[in-house]
């Protein structure tokens, strides 16, 4: 699990401004939280740590691109680090390193939530169509 998003973080910025993209950032850092919370709590076997995450390039002529990611990433609050020469197993152009990335065994994790679900009295239904009357009425009692 990682602060970084699906976009690159520049057009982010560009597109929200570097306050709505911090708090964006925020509530990815909060969810890993509240996943090691959980681990924490219920000490769920599944692995979780925190590990460094590269974002680099192969390519010849990305550098720079790589370089205003850097930079959005500072500007915006990230543990981010320029790494011309990162301590990855095959060769890059350069790298930014994201400090704090979480790693964990997703199926452990969720299979650790469903067990404490379960002793604290819930039933979890596979398969099973939701309807909304039904939903309603047990709201409203």
């Amino acid at each position: 699990m990682t602060e970084v998003i699906d976009i690159p973080l520049q057009d982010m910025v560009s597109r929200l401004g570097a306050d709505k993209a911090s708090e964006v950032i925020a509530s990815k850092r909060a969810a890993m939280a509240r996943i090691e919370g959980f681990v924490r709590e219920l000490n769920l076997s599944c692995d979780f740590r925190y590990l460094p995450g590269f974002l680099y390039t192969e390519r010849e002529g990305e550098e720079s691109w790589l370089r205003q990611e850097w930079e959005a990433a500072r500007k915006i609050g990230m543990d981010a680090h320029h790494e011309p020469e990162p301590p990855l197993p095959f060769k890059t152009r350069s790298a930014i390193r994201f400090n704090r990335q979480a790693r964990f065994h997703p199926l452990h994790y969720l299979s650790g939530l469903v067990r404490e679900a379960e002793r604290r009295g819930c039933r979890i239904h596979e398969e099973t169509l939701i309807v909304l009357q039904a939903v309603r009425r047990a709201c409203n009692r």
